[in-house]
């Protein structure tokens, strides 16, 4: 499930950066849910929770979040941090 939610979250990350509007849960399972064989730069900002702790070592950009799409060959482009509050 969790597999599976991700994938439909990636799907719907890049489909938004790529500008195409729809996206059914036929797609999401007939989609290549592990990665690309080219990679796929996104750009974000990040709204930075000042009261959130990352585990020892990670960060905003270093963290398991940024290594499963890495994984997949999906590369964020961090353009901007800004606090949340």
């Amino acid at each position: 499930m969790t597999k599976k939610l991700l994938s439909v979250l990636m799907i719907t990350v890049l489909v938004m950066t790529a500008g195409i509007s729809s996206v059914t849960a036929e797609s999401v399972d007939e989609a290549d849910k592990y990665g690309f064989d080219e990679p796929v730069y996104i750009k974000i900002g990040h709204a930075i929770d000042p009261t959130f702790e990352y585990k020892e070592g990670e960060d905003v950009g270093h963290n398991q979040w940024v290594y499963l799409y890495q994984d997949h060959n999906i590369m964020p482009v961090i353009l901007f941090d800004v606090d949340a509050s």
